[in-house]
């Protein structure tokens, strides 16, 4: 069974993949938006931005935070290399899931890099 997404207040889920004020519940939610006042550590300027640096986060972890000019060892640092670890620890708990958050099925999401990585975990060193 493949990984898919869903909407929360439309579909049965297996997994809520969005934020959330308590960590264990909001463990896959994307640490980046374009929503001042979401639940992110870091603000965007774009919704496509926020899912691009997302899997930027999970692919090239402190060398992309680095990049984005993010001091290391700040709290921003520790705290956005913390949600990757606990994501990349927990990942494998949403292969062949319904994974469920409030984007729309037309628009894009982090979602979708969920399902992009698990179909193809050979192709990315973060496995």
């Amino acid at each position: 069974m493949k990984t898919t997404r869903v909407n929360i207040k439309k579909d049965k889920y297996d997994i809520y993949i969005g934020r959330h004020k308590d960590l264990e519940i909001g463990k896959f939610g994307n640490p980046f938006s374009c929503k001042p006042d979401s639940l992110a550590l870091y603000t965007t300027k774009t919704r496509s931005q926020s899912i691009d640096y997302f899997k930027c986060l999970l692919i090239e972890g402190e060398t992309f935070l680095i990049k984005l000019g993010i001091e290391k060892d700040s709290k921003l640092f520790n705290d956005l290399i913390n949600k990757r670890d606990i994501i990349l620890k927990n990942m494998n708990q949403l292969k062949g899931k319904k994974i469920a958050c409030f984007c729309k099925s037309n628009q894009s999401c982090h979602a979708d890099v969920y399902i992009e990585l698990l179909k193809e975990p050979d192709t990315h060193s973060i496995f």
